[in-house]
């Protein structure tokens, strides 16, 4: 539970004097199984074969493990090297309405990235994190799928670059 707070204190002080947030081990994704079966639903689907391709429409959703994925429209890119019947994901890319979610944290964003091999997510455009009390927002994140660390990069705003986000401070005891 320490680590935690610190982690927290340091992503105030990084709120205050940066225009990018990063903060290790804050993301109930860290150590997240890329392994794992997709589940995939969505309204309409496409697929191009040769080309390792997936088209997916309408409310897209992706469960892999304890992480949902949705967005408006994904593309699939996969590898079928061991057949057409058992495909290998290797990265997906989101637009319109992106949400990431686990067991603590919501992400949405405009875009987003999730390549697999890498266990790394890139979200985008008008990013907001919501992890328990705290919420930030900014124009492009990145989760790293091993660490758990999450970097908030800030949007522009008047000129500057800034993240902005609102934590909750513990009420102070009033003992005499």
């Amino acid at each position: 539970m320490q680590k935690l707070k610190v982690n927290i204190w340091g992503m105030v002080i990084a709120v205050a004097f940066a225009s990018s947030v990063s903060a290790q081990d804050i993301s109930a994704l860290k150590n997240h199984d890329t392994e794992q079966p997709m589940a995939i639903e969505s309204q309409g689907m496409r697929i191009k074969q040769k080309e390792g391709l997936g088209f997916l429409t309408g409310s897209v959703l992706i469960t892999q493990g304890k992480m949902e994925f949705s967005a408006d429209q994904m593309v699939i890119f996969y590898d079928s090297e061991g057949g057409f019947d058992n495909p290998t994901i290797h990265r997906l890319d989101a637009t319109g309405g992106v949400k990431i979610k686990s067991a603590n944290e919501t992400v949405m964003a405009e875009w987003g990235v999730y390549d697999v091999l890498r266990r790394l997510i890139t979200l985008g455009g008008k990013v907001d994190y919501k992890s328990g009390s705290i919420e930030l927002k900014g124009e492009r994140l990145e989760l790293d799928l091993v660490s758990g660390a999450v970097r908030l990069d800030g949007e522009v705003k008047d000129g500057e670059t800034r993240v902005r986000g609102v934590f909750s401070v513990p009420k102070a005891d009033n003992k005499p």
